[in-house]
C-alpha cells in the first residue's frame, strides 16, 4: 500500500541537517560545472561563493514552496518531491534569469537564456532531492537493523507452544486437556480453564507435536497429566491428576497405549 501525505511533513533538526548539506554538495557541482559562462568568467573559489550563494540565499523561499506543494497535492512523499522540484525551479528560474541578467550582466537576455535557467535551476534541485532521498535512506538502515534484531530477539525468547498463545498471558502454562464443548473448547493449564472459539480439528493439528492424544472424539489430554487409565466396564476412562474424569473412546485406547499408560 502506498502511504499518503497529509501535508508537509515535519521538518526535524535531522531534516534540516540533510537538507543544508545536500544545499552544500548542490553549490559545489554547480561551482564544477560553471553554467551560463561563469566557468570562463571566475575562478573555483568565486563560482562556489557565487552558486553557493545564490542557492543559499534561495534556501528559505524554496522550503516554502516545497511546503505548499505538499499541502496542495497529495501522494506519496518521494513523488511530491520531485513535483516540488519542478515548481521551484518554474517560479525561482526567472527570477535567478532576472539577476544574472540585470544585476550580473550576464549576454542571457533571451528565450533560451530564460529556459536554460529554468533547466539548470531543475537540475539544481533535483540533485538535492535524489541526495536527500539517498541520506533518508541512509539513515533508515540502522532503524531496520535495529527492528529486525528486536523481532528475532523477540522470537527466540518467546517459547510458548503456538497452541498457547491463543490464550490470555495469565492463563499460559502446562497444558493437561482440550475438550469440544457447543462449537467451542475448553482449555484447562495449570493456571486456570480458558474457551476459544475454535474448530477441535483445527486445535488436533496444532497439538500434535505434543506429548498428548486424542482420547475421544471430544477430548484431547496431555499423558502428563493423567493420573491413571481405569477399567470402566468394556471401554476406559482416565482421571486427569485435576480429578476430572474423561472417557475413552475404543480408537482412543491405542495411542494410550503406544504411549505406556495402559499396559493390558
Amino acid at each position: 500500500m502506498t502511504s499518503k501525505s497529509s501535508g508537509a511533513p515535519d521538518v526535524t533538526r535531522e531534516e534540516w541537517g540533510i537538507r543544508l548539506r545536500t544545499a552544500a554538495v548542490a553549490s559545489v557541482i554547480m561551482a564544477l560545472i560553471g553554467p551560463f559562462t561563469t566557468y570562463e568568467m571566475f575562478t573555483f573559489a568565486e563560482r562556489l561563493l557565487y552558486w553557493g550563494g545564490l542557492i543559499l540565499g534561495l534556501f528559505v523561499p524554496a522550503c516554502l514552496i516545497r511546503k505548499t506543494v505538499f499541502n496542495l497535492i497529495p501522494g506519496p512523499e518521494p513523488r511530491i518531491d520531485f513535483v516540488a522540484a519542478a515548481v521551484i525551479s518554474i517560479v525561482i528560474g526567472p527570477s535567478v534569469w532576472a539577476f544574472n541578467l540585470f544585476v550580473m550582466g550576464f549576454d542571457v537576455g533571451d528565450v533560451q537564456g530564460l529556459v536554460e535557467h529554468v533547466g539548470i535551476c531543475l537540475l539544481a534541485c533535483l540533485v538535492p532531492v535524489a541526495l536527500r532521498i539517498y541520506m533518508r535512506a541512509i539513515a533508515r538502515v540502522p532503524d531496520r537493523e535495529s527492528e529486525k534484531i528486536n523481532s528475532e530477539q523477540t522470537v527466540a525468547r518467546d517459547d510458548t507452544h503456538v497452541f498457547l498463545r491463543r490464550l490470555d498471558p495469565d492463563k499460559r502454562g502446562v497444558l493437561s486437556r482440550v475438550s469440544a464443548a457447543d462449537h467451542q473448547l475448553v482449555v484447562c493449564t495449570e493456571n486456570g480453564e480458558s474457551r476459544l472459539r475454535m474448530r477441535f480439528s483445527d486445535a488436533l493439528k496444532e497439538l500434535a507435536d505434543l506429548p498428548g492424544s486424542r482420547i475421544h472424539r471430544s477430548h484431547w489430554v496431555a499423558h502428563d497429566a493423567i493420573s491413571s487409565v481405569n477399567p470402566d466396564g468394556r471401554r476406559y476412562s482416565v482421571t486427569m491428576i485435576c480429578g476430572t474424569v474423561l472417557p475413552v473412546s475404543q480408537k482412543g485406547v491405542v495411542p494410550l497405549r503406544q504411549a505406556g499408560l495402559l499396559v493390558n
